[in-house]
């Protein structure tokens, strides 16, 4: 995540194991802070829910930069 062309914009991050998600964000301000959600899992509805919205959320923000 450090080494992101653009240090003027967060970077965004996602791990999966395939059955939980984690979100991951990182500031490159001096020194870096990083931010994670909680962990998604896909057996509970409500989560899969809220991973698709942030994923939605995601790819709206990288096209309109």
């Amino acid at each position: 995540m450090l080494a992101n062309p653009n240090p003027e914009q967060p970077i965004l991050g996602l791990i999966t194991n395939g059955n939980e998600f984690k979100f991951l964000k990182m500031t490159t301000t001096e020194p870096p802070k990083y931010a994670q959600s909680y962990t998604f899992a896909l057996e509970n509805k409500d989560d899969l829910y809220t991973v698709l919205i942030i994923l939605k959320r995601i790819n709206q923000t990288i096209q309109s930069s």
